[in-house]
């Protein structure tokens, strides 16, 4: 058993078993800072590339404190405590609030509420670092094991038909598990709905979450449902005042399908007892705007990230039975060539001419003497005579040439034809073993 003694979706869906290891064994954790820092300029973000120094933070601080403030809001709307202070609208949480305000059930159309209800009933004792902690977990059987499953459901409701229409959701006998998610861009992190899937999106299915799926499946278990409506609200931080909703019906077979494949994940983790157990997993350094544990974000892990664009699949490698294949292709493709090269068409007869011009090795060769060989004097360099026209001499009239004489089928334009023929079939011969050589590797 890890540390902490119990899981929780998002500890869970750490990808990397290192992150894991400093957050939930080593007890890593950036430091909270209250919202009023931030919107009060006590605390500045920290220049891009720089780390922090005082009075300053990283921005997934900003996030978070953001994100956690807005959650407190929405509590204190649907549960007003007493002499709490009212909710404003106007500063940047409550403009990003109201941006989703109407995608949310209306009070009064409620015929209940749960506000930030913890799943399960089982309270857990525990020790972390010597103090005593208690925690409300569900118990989950994961094969011959338990495993215990913390977390708070944001907001479950029971609204009126009326309202269901309004919102456009799902009708499950009024329940709806609703979720307040902030994000920086909602076209690239918000999750989608299966059905609304189009084509070269990589997206997470809001059906395949385990938040989702594991919150549903309690809330189904204390009220007897065999599928509940969800919505997940996603809410835009930074250059759009804007807000969706992500509509799933979540049945319960389908609910028992991903959290069985989430509790394969947290035995799997418990098996880590030490961080030099874990493995880092460097394609987890950029996933939801970056690991809070790198040391690009204030972390202690070290770990170098991927850069863009590096190729991440390797080459597969054929088999040894295709590798034989191709050696035989490529043995017609090496003969077919050798053919290929016979059938050249000889070369023209001008060219021949050029190409035989030359000293007949037969011939004696007379070099002269060294005494008959006068030695070369310098020429006295004179001007240039002037011009002197001349007269074109008349050129007799060029005899008509004789018309070559037609020879039957063997004369020299059928041999070139035929010739060029069989080139361009054993062209298209050597382009169909081509075709089966890439046919091969690529299988």
């Amino acid at each position: 058993m890890s540390a902490i003694p119990f899981h929780s979706p998002s500890s869970v869906n750490y990808s990397c078993d290192y992150a894991w290891a400093l957050r939930y064994i080593m007890g890593v954790k950036m430091p909270d800072i209250p919202w009023e820092d931030f919107a009060s300029d006590k605390v500045k973000l920290a220049r891009w590339g720089c780390i922090p120094g005082k009075g300053e933070a990283w921005p997934i601080q900003r996030s978070a404190s953001l994100g956690k403030e807005m959650h407190a809001r929405w509590e204190q709307y649907y549960c007003p405590k007493p002499n709490a202070k009212p909710i404003i609208w106007t500063d940047l949480v409550g403009q990003i609030m109201v941006s989703g305000k109407h995608l949310l059930p209306r009070r009064e159309h409620c015929t209940m509420v749960k506000v930030e209800e913890p799943i399960g009933s089982r309270v857990l004792k525990w020790k972390r670092r010597g103090e005593d902690r208690e925690s409300i977990v569900w118990d989950l059987e994961a094969g011959d094991d338990f495993v215990a499953w913390n977390g708070y459901k944001d907001l479950v409701v029971r609204i009126t038909r009326e309202e269901c229409d309004r919102l456009g959701c799902y009708w499950t006998d009024g329940y709806l598990l609703l979720d307040h998610k902030t994000t920086s861009s909602i076209a690239q992190y918000a999750k989608i709905n299966a059905a609304l899937r189009v084509v070269d999106d990589d997206r997470t299915n809001l059906a395949d979450d385990l938040q989702c799926c594991l919150y549903a499946l309690e809330v189904m278990a204390k009220f007897g449902l065999r599928a509940l409506a969800v919505r997940w609200v996603y809410y835009e931080t930074k250059d759009k005042r804007q807000a969706i909703a992500v509509d799933e019906l979540i049945t319960i077979e389908h609910a028992w399908e991903v959290v069985d494949k989430g509790c394969v994940r947290a035995t799997t983790l418990e098996r880590i007892k030490t961080l030099a157990d874990a493995k880092y997993n460097t394609k987890a350094c950029d996933e939801y705007g970056g690991c809070k544990m790198h040391q690009d974000y204030g972390g202690p892990c070290k770990a170098r990230k991927p850069i863009k664009g590096e190729a991440s699949k390797q080459r597969k490698q054929p088999s040894k039975e295709a590798m034989a294949s191709i050696a035989e292709l490529r043995a017609k493709q090496a003969a077919k060539a050798a053919e290929i090269r016979k059938s050249e068409p000889p070369p023209a007869a001008a060219e021949a001419e050029e190409e035989t011009a030359q000293v007949d090795e037969t011939d004696e060769v007379v070099l002269p003497d060294a005494e008959t060989v006068k030695p070369r004097l310098p020429v006295k360099r004179t001007r240039k005579p002037a011009a002197v026209k001349v007269e074109p001499l008349p050129v007799a009239e060029a005899e008509p040439e004789a018309e070559p004489e037609v020879v039957g089928n063997d004369s020299a334009s059928d041999v070139l034809l035929s010739l060029a023929v069989r080139r361009s079939n054993l062209l298209a011969e050597l382009a169909d073993v081509n075709a089966e050589i890439i046919a091969e590797v690529s299988r």
